[in-house]
């Protein structure tokens, strides 16, 4: 199901809502904003969230981020902030 948010005039695609998922909610949060980042992309990332690691992998359930109405533009800010840095590296290893 999608949803739009008062005040998403035409960014609707910035909240998906997946309301018959066998896990939703899977974070308790009073507000379900989006379920479009499911699987986080920032998960192999130093993001911000509030995650935890037990046994030597990142748990993320205490985060919430991607599931904000923020988080969409959270989640492409880092990852266009990586995309420049990933250039630079190339560009300076290029010899």
């Amino acid at each position: 199901m999608n949803e739009s948010l008062p005040g998403s005039h035409g960014m609707n695609y910035k909240y998906f809502v997946h309301r018959d998922c066998a896990f939703f909610p899977c974070h308790d949060i009073g507000e379900w904003r989006s379920c479009l980042f499911c699987w986080c992309p920032l998960y192999l990332l130093d993001c911000g969230g509030d995650f935890t690691f037990k046994n030597g992998i990142k748990d993320c359930s205490g985060c919430t981020i991607p599931h904000t109405a923020e988080g969409y533009d959270y989640v492409l800010q880092l990852i266009g902030g990586m995309r420049k840095e990933i250039i630079s590296i190339l560009a300076t290893n290029r010899h």
